[in-house]
């Protein structure tokens, strides 16, 4: 399962998808131990939709930084549901409920906050 995502309104448009592999909102979300939240996917997608008025480059920085911290999350064996669980409990919950409440003013700095937390934590580098 994928959520796409249409981006570039003033730089041209590009799809990019959400995957296990490079999107923390998938993980958290469809990794949790809560089976009940799922269904917070189809609100998130239905937000995140609308974020096709950032530029490209917002959503790139996104995607690739996911992908990097996944890649290391998996070369480290800490790419588990048990962590995903912990990141979703700690971390990423409070930007899910932002955006279901529609509190939004600061999402990409929280997102970039929770990654760049999350590269600390993991060790990331660019």
């Amino acid at each position: 399962m994928t959520i796409g995502w249409n981006a570039g309104l003033d730089d041209g448009w590009r799809q990019y998808d959400s995957t296990a592999n490079n999107c923390i909102f998938y993980n958290s979300l469809l990794r949790n131990d809560n089976p009940y939240d799922d269904d917070e996917l189809d609100d998130l997608y239905e937000y995140l939709r609308g974020l096709y008025v950032l530029p490209n480059t917002v959503l790139s920085e996104y995607f690739n930084r996911c992908e990097r911290l996944i890649s290391k999350m998996n070369e480290l064996g800490v790419n588990t549901d048990a962590n995903w669980n912990d990141i979703d409990k700690n971390m990423v919950s409070k930007i899910r409920t932002n955006i279901k409440e529609r509190n939004t003013v600061n999402l990409v700095d929280d997102i970039k906050v929770c990654l760049f937390e999350l590269e600390l934590k993991y060790g990331v580098e660019e």
